[in-house]
């Protein structure tokens, strides 16, 4: 299919130095999973040229689902870098959210008298 020829060369345009032989073998051992097979080549020390769409000819049917995995790919670093400084904001508003609330059980914030306090 189109995504399995695009998948072939964008592996080959990223790792220029890795055999075709080795690359489809990836290929077939990952089922075409891109993500799989970048962070095998990457695990191996492959050299990896960024994807430049105006130098690598795609085939002219290239799937949503492949362009996402590539785009993923190439801004992997990126991505996990907004996700951690999101799950950091989110630890902090949480423990800000403890802390005011530790702080503030709800009686003093208003002069109700204490027979009225529901509790």
């Amino acid at each position: 299919t189109d995504y399995e020829g695009n998948a072939e060369i964008y592996l080959k345009a990223r790792y220029e130095g890795v055999s075709s032989y080795v690359i489809k073998d990836l290929i077939n051992n990952h089922k075409y999973n891109l993500i799989d097979i970048c962070e095998k080549l990457d695990g191996r020390g492959s050299k990896a040229t960024p994807f430049d769409p105006d130098k690598v000819e795609l085939l002219p049917s290239a799937t949503e689902r492949f362009h996402h995995e590539v785009w993923y790919v190439e801004h992997r670093s990126e991505i996990e870098e907004v996700l951690e400084l999101a799950a950091d904001l989110l630890e902090e508003y949480e423990r800000q959210q403890r802390d005011y609330d530790d702080d503030n059980d709800g009686d003093e914030d208003f002069n109700i008298p204490k027979e009225l306090i529901f509790k």
